[in-house]
């Protein structure tokens, strides 16, 4: 949380903050690992920059970066909860 907080300098709603520490959680240091989102939501950009958490779905395979299922649903759900609050609580 304190690495995002450093990374995002405009207000957001609790949703919004909650979908970018999931996100976080998930990739570690938000500013280095997806600094376009990050840029993007500091000018205040609410509906382009998230959609820059859709692109971070892909895995190493012999390789070659390939979309994962897991991560593409995870993404996916964090992206819902940026712009509508919804907050996913399958298992």
């Amino acid at each position: 949380q304190v690495l995002l907080c450093q990374a995002i300098k405009v207000p957001l709603y609790q949703y919004e903050f909650d979908a970018l520490v999931s996100l976080a959680f998930n990739i570690g240091n938000i500013a280095s690992k997806a600094p376009n989102l990050c840029k993007l939501i500091n000018e205040s950009n609410y509906k382009d920059g998230p959609k820059e958490m859709l692109d971070i779905n892909k895995i190493t395979v012999n390789g070659k970066k390939v979309p994962d299922l897991g991560l593409t649903k995870r993404r996916n759900s964090e992206y819902q909860l940026f712009f509508k609050g919804t907050y996913d609580a399958r298992h």
